[in-house]
Parts: structure tokens; sequence; C-alpha cells
């Protein structure tokens, strides 16, 4: 059989396990399996089992619960709230000054959590409702948050970029870190842009009153310890004293400790944090199971290659290339989740990449934010949604409306760590 022939025979029986309501990772893994047992032979079947295997005793894939657990014992600890209060006391007297503080407490949690809807959704309980009642447009407000709240998984740690490190065994320490400014630049476009916004258009966000120094400081003692924890972590990768996977366990230890320090952490809370923890953790691995299995059949097949070539045969320009892809990952990312796209698209992308001489750890950087930007994208927009939750009242067609503005300041960003990709490489290429 011709590749491309099977090649569309996985998809149409992907889109149509799609079509009567499977989950994305279980249409992954039985598109897959039904194309070995149709059109390969046995023992192609019988390597799925050690696939699976391999997978699940992969070291690195402790990174994930460990942050998400990390993430989970301080938002339990009610250091969210907070960590809004201390943003808004040092950013409040600005115009626009409380979205400008959301998107600092976004980036901030961002810098533990490694989600963009834990993130979306932990900032914007607090901070919506306290926009609002400041006397913020309530869909501004709102968009605020569900542009913001994708800083999660752009800020390290990021689940997005753990998962494109296990699929091509490229460095997840050196992703994190490559990471690392073009998230800060990310939040200080969002920042500047709803300044100058809020500047021009002050019934849209008024001002609030200005803060003394001395509570500004005490402000930031409330929070000192979650920014000593992403120091510490953080700082453990970059110094190469840890792994990814160390350097997680240290920030759950870290969090314990705090939690404990500030009395937030019952055996209850508890029992619900490694409950939520469990349930997450799961979600991942079986999008991870159905792309192993998926990339079985495409590898096996030589599909992988006959597809790399086909692509370099379109164009021998490399950014004609990327540029493609960049609207193949904001289109699907409209129409599923973002994390389900990454483990669909890049075993796929990886290779072509790699022949037009991408930096593997740049395309991880390119592929978190582009997935970034199919997480706020309308109509299906993850982070809109979760937004949106905090603002019922509000029409959602108004919502998709506003938040278009700062999908245009994410896409001129991704312009901009694509033109100079040094931004990104820049301290991966000094550890």
């Amino acid at each position: 059989m011709e590749w491309w022939v099977l090649l569309l025979l996985l998809i149409a029986m992907f889109l149509f396990a799609m079509f009567i309501g499977i989950p994305v990772a279980f249409a992954m893994a039985a598109s897959g399996l039904v194309a070995m047992v149709l059109f390969f032979p046995l023992s192609v079947l019988n390597q799925v089992p050690l696939i699976i295997f391999r997978l699940g005793t992969n070291f690195a894939l402790l990174t994930i619960p460990l942050f998400i657990l990390m993430a989970a014992i301080l938002t339990v600890t009610g250091l969210t709230a907070n960590l809004y209060d201390a943003m808004k006391t040092w950013f409040g007297h600005l115009p626009g000054g409380l979205g400008i503080a959301s998107v600092a407490a976004c980036t901030v949690f961002g810098a533990v959590c490694g989600s963009t809807a834990a993130t979306t959704a932990a900032i914007g309980l607090v901070a919506i409702p306290e926009m609002r009642k400041a006397g913020y447009n309530g869909t501004f407000a709102t968009a605020i948050i569900a542009s913001a709240g994708t800083l999660g998984t752009l800020i390290p740690p990021s689940n997005t970029g753990i998962i494109y490190g296990i699929i091509t065994e490229t460095s997840i320490g050196k992703i994190f870190i490559a990471n690392v400014i073009p998230g800060l630049l990310l939040a200080a476009m969002f920042m500047v842009f709803i300044f100058f916004v809020s500047l021009y258009r002050p019934e849209l966000a008024p001002p609030s009153k200005n803060t003394t120094m001395a509570q500004k400081i005490q402000a930031f003692k409330e929070v000192g310890s979650i920014v000593f924890l992403i120091v510490v972590v953080l700082g453990s990768i970059y110094g190469g004293f840890c792994t990814p996977s160390e350097a997680a366990a240290l920030g759950c230890v870290g969090s314990l400790i705090i939690a404990m320090t500030k009395r937030g952490l019952t055996l209850t809370t508890l029992k619900g944090v490694l409950k939520e923890v469990t349930i997450s953790t799961s979600g991942i691995m079986m999008l991870l199971i159905g792309t192993y299995i998926l990339g079985h059949v495409l590898i096996y097949s030589d599909m992988a290659t006959h597809l790399t070539n086909a692509i370099l045969s379109f164009s021998d320009n490399r950014w004609v290339i990327i540029t493609l892809i960049y609207i193949l990952f904001v289109i699907l990312g409209m129409l599923i989740e973002p994390l389900a796209v990454v483990c669909l698209v890049v075993p796929l992308i990886f290779p072509v990449l790699v022949k037009l001489n991408f930096d593997p750890i740049w395309i991880g950087v390119m592929t978190v934010v582009t997935s970034m930007i199919g997480n706020v994208s309308p109509p299906v927009g993850l982070t809109m949604y979760i937004a949106h939750g905090y603002s019922k009242d509000l029409p959602l067609e108004r919502l998709m409306l506003a938040v278009i503005p700062f999908m245009v300041v994410m896409i001129f960003h991704l312009a901009l760590i694509t033109i100079f990709p040094s931004i990104a490489m820049w301290l991966p290429n000094h550890m």
C-alpha cells in the first residue's frame, strides 16, 4: 500500500473516532492499533506492550506529576490570593494596574505550575472579580486573564515542554531554560499593551490608589517564599546541580515546607491534591501512549520519511515551511486541546525542521508558543472558556472578539523569536 493512502486512512480513522466522541488520546491509540491489525504483521502489534512499558518507566516522566503536585500544594495553601494582592500592591497604581498585576501574577504562578488551565483558573478566580469590582470593563478584564493564563505553559516548568522533550528525546532542562526569556518577554509585551490601552481608554481600566514603599515591601514578604522556591528550582537546573525531575522533587519538598509553615495543608486537602495530581497525570500519560502507538505506525511504514520528503519538496525555503507549520498549529489549536495537538503534530514536523537546520531546543520553544496561541484562539480556546466561567454574565461572543488583540501580541512575539532565535537560545547556549 502506498504511504499516502495509509496516511489518509489513519487521518480518516482518527477524525471518525473524534467525531463519535472518543477522547483524543484514545482516538490516536485506536487508529494506530486498527492500522497495525489490518495492514501490518502480528510482530508489529506485539511491540505495543513494550512501547507502553518503556514509556511508563521513563524517568523523565516523573517531572510531570511532581511539578503538578508542587503547584497544587501551593494553591491549596491560599498563596494564590496573596500572590495577586502582592502584584496589585506593586503595579495597581499604573494605568491598567490591576490588569498588569494579573499578568505578573500569572507569570509567577506559571513558574510553579506548568499548566495553562491551572494558571488561568487559579489567578482568574481572584483577579477577575477584583478587577470588575474596581470598575474594569468586564470583557477586557476577562480577556486579560484568558490571554495571560497561557503564560502557565511558557514560563518553566512547562508540561508542554516536558512532553516535547520526551517525544523528541531533547533535553528538558535546556527547553525549560530556553523558555525563560521568551516567557518574560511575552509577559512584558502583555503589560505594555494593557498599559497603553488603559492610558488611551481609561474607561476600560480605571486607575487604583497608590501604595507606600512599606506596603510594597510587606507584600513582597508575603510571597517571598514562592519567589525563593522558583529561584531554587530553576537555578538548580540552570546550574547543572539537578535534572528537571530532581528539581521537581526539590520543589515538592519546598512547597510542603511552605504549606506546613502557613498551616494551610490538612490530611483532607492533601487527599484532594493527590487525587487531582493522579487524574491530571493519567490524562497526560494516555496522550503520550496514544502518541507513541501512532508514532510506531509512522516509523514502521516509513511514512514519517516520505512525509518529510514530501513537505521539503513543496518548498526549499525553510521560512515558508515554518510559517505553514505555525498556521497548522494555530488552526488545530482552535479545534483540539493544544497539548493533544503537540502530541499529534510534533512527531511529524520534528524531522522536517531538523532537516531544515532548526535547533531542536528552539523548535521546542516554538512548539510551546504556538500551542499557547491555540489555547486562547476562538472558537475552542481553552483559557477563554475557563476565564469566561468567572464572568458568566458576559456574552461569550464579546470575549472572543476581546482576545483577538492579545492574540496579535502573541503572534508578534512569535515573529520576534522566529526572526531573532537568540532570544530563546542565549540562556541554553550559556549553560
